[in-house]
């Protein structure tokens, strides 16, 4: 399922039309790069952690993560492949 108000912000930072992220979105829930990206809750459900689990692996730069606006409590996106890698190398430190 794709969050509206996300799809807003990214639509928004990436200087398309709404309704094409969003029609992309739900085809291929990809962005131009070809990676599948999630929400945070979407991320932290995923891996079976919190988000705050999740926000530390970004922060420690454990797996690939984008902000989609500038605000300092800005939307994170998750990428899928990065956290399931880390997720197979046991999240070793």
């Amino acid at each position: 399922m794709v969050d509206p108000t996300m799809v807003a912000a990214a639509a928004k930072l990436l200087q398309i039309p709404e309704e094409k992220l969003s029609s992309l979105l739900k085809e291929k829930n990809t962005l131009d790069s070809g990676e599948k990206w999630v929400t945070l809750k979407e991320a932290a459900e995923y891996a079976k952690v919190t988000t705050y689990t999740v926000r530390r692996w970004c922060t420690a730069r454990r797996i690939v993560w984008r902000k989609l606006n500038r605000a300092r409590c800005g939307r994170v996106i998750i990428d899928l492949r990065s956290l399931q890698q880390f997720i197979r190398t046991g999240c070793a430190g």
